[in-house]
C-alpha cells in the first residue's frame, strides 16, 4: 500500500511541475522592463506579487504581460527609478483542447465595463493586464481592478470591468487584459470570489471543498475608511495570491509604507479539473 501511495504522489508531483511556470525578476533600476522570462502562449496566472524596495510610491502604472518570447513588466510611479521585485506564478495549460487567447486594451476613465464577445463552452481567465494613468502625472491610488465577471456561464457570455482612480477624480487611463478561454470540460469551478477587509496583508482561506488548480479571473482593491468612505494613499506592494491547491490558503497584499491602512479587496477565480 506505501508503494503505491508513493507512486501517486510521484505522479502528482510530476503533473505539478509540468503545469507550473514562474516568474521571478528583481529590477534595480525601475520602470518598465522586458524580461527573458518565457511563459507558455496559455498559461494563465496564479499569482503576482510587485514590490517596491524603498517604500511607498505615488502611482502610474503596472503591468505583467506576455510579449512574444519575453515577458514585459512594469511597475513605477511618475519618474520611474524605483527598485522593485516583481513576481508570478502560473498554470500551463498544454494539456487542454480546444483552447483560444485574446488580448483587450482601451482607454478610460475611473471605471469602464466591456462586454467580450461570446465563446459558448469556454471561460475566460487571466494571463496578463496593464493598467497606467495616461495624464502624465503619477497620483496617490484609491482603487485598481482587472476582473472578468460571468453574466451567462452557459453561453460563455463575460465581461471585463477596469478600474483606476484616486479617490472621485476623473483621471484617464490605460488598460490591457490578456485572456485565456479554457473549455468547461477542464473547469472544476467556473466562478469563486475570495476576499478580505482590513488593514496589513490578509490571508482569507478558499472555500472549503473547492478543490483543484486555482487560476485567477480578477483582482480588485479599495482604500477605504473604517466607515467605507474612500480613501487615498501611496502604493508600495500589490499581492494576490491563489496559494497552493492543498493549501486552500491565499494572500492578499494592498499597502503603502507603513502599510496600516484600510482596504477592502476580492480576488475572483476558477478551479480547474
Amino acid at each position: 500500500m506505501k508503494k503505491y501511495h508513493l507512486i501517486f504522489l510521484l505522479a502528482l508531483s510530476i503533473t505539478a511541475l509540468l503545469n507550473a511556470q514562474e516568474i521571478n525578476f528583481e529590477n534595480n533600476t525601475g520602470g518598465p522592463r522586458p524580461i527573458n522570462q518565457t511563459i507558455g502562449q496559455f498559461s494563465v496566472l496564479q499569482s503576482f506579487d510587485f514590490n517596491f524596495s524603498n517604500g511607498g510610491h505615488k502611482f502610474k502604472a503596472i503591468e505583467l504581460r506576455r510579449s512574444n518570447r519575453l515577458t514585459r513588466i512594469n511597475f513605477q510611479d511618475n519618474d520611474g527609478n524605483d527598485p522593485y521585485h516583481a513576481s508570478a506564478n502560473y498554470y500551463s495549460t498544454w494539456r487542454f483542447s480546444p483552447i483560444f487567447g485574446e488580448t483587450i486594451t482601451g482607454t478610460c476613465r475611473t471605471s469602464c465595463t466591456r462586454q467580450l464577445r461570446p465563446m459558448a463552452g469556454h471561460i475566460p481567465v487571466l494571463q496578463g493586464f496593464m493598467l497606467a494613468f495616461t495624464d502624465g502625472n503619477d497620483h496617490q491610488i484609491t482603487e485598481m481592478a482587472i476582473s472578468l465577471r460571468p453574466i451567462g456561464i452557459a453561453s460563455g457570455r463575460h465581461t471585463l470591468q477596469s478600474i483606476l482612480r484616486e479617490r472621485n477624480d476623473n483621471r484617464p487611463f490605460r488598460f490591457a487584459a490578456q485572456i485565456v478561454w479554457v473549455p468547461m470540460g477542464n473547469i472544476a469551478t467556473a466562478n469563486w470570489t475570495i476576499s478580505h477587509r482590513g488593514r496589513y496583508v490578509g490571508n482569507p482561506y478558499r472555500p472549503t471543498g473547492v478543490r483543484g488548480d486555482a487560476v485567477l479571473k480578477g483582482f480588485t482593491c479599495r482604500y477605504s475608511h473604517r466607515n467605507g468612505n474612500d480613501d487615498a494613499h501611496y502604493i508600495k506592494q500589490v499581492r494576490f495570491d491563489l496559494g497552493a491547491a492543498h493549501l486552500n490558503r491565499a494572500r492578499i497584499a494592498f499597502h503603502d509604507g507603513d502599510a496600516d491602512d484600510w482596504r477592502n479587496c476580492s480576488m475572483n477565480y476558477a478551479t480547474l479539473r
